[in-house]
């Protein structure tokens, strides 16, 4: 299995492959791997795992991880994973990885999206 390299770096990783790959269709939207919240906190795509429960809603999910104990949450149904675009300046919501505390809206300063080249 190949697990999720640093979006935020320079560095271009080539992974070799026998056979074909299965056909997919990408998102509408794609949401980014990474994101740098306007408070220079870096967040993380969660790539899988378990993550705690939102006291404050506990029907939310974690959709990033990020620096110093922080999560990006969102409904279940969310799109892009949690980050909200519906204006010129996306924003998250974050609280406490363990599941306490409430809910605070963050402006995103920066995104990082997978790139390909075949």
């Amino acid at each position: 299995p190949i697990s999720l390299m640093n979006p935020r770096s320079k560095k271009l990783v080539s992974y070799h492959r026998t056979g074909g790959l299965p056909q997919t269709l990408p998102f509408a939207e794609p949401a980014p791997l990474a994101l740098q919240l306007k408070n220079g906190t870096y967040c993380s795509l969660r790539d899988g795992g378990a993550a705690s429960t939102l006291t404050s809603h506990p029907t939310w999910a974690v959709y990033y991880y990020c620096q110093h104990g922080l999560a990006v949450w969102a409904s279940m149904s969310a799109t892009n994973w949690g980050v909200i675009r519906s204006h010129s300046v996306w924003t998250v919501k974050t609280a406490s990885a363990a599941g306490t505390g409430g809910l605070t809206t963050r402006k995103v300063a920066k995104v990082w999206f997978v790139g390909m080249h075949a």
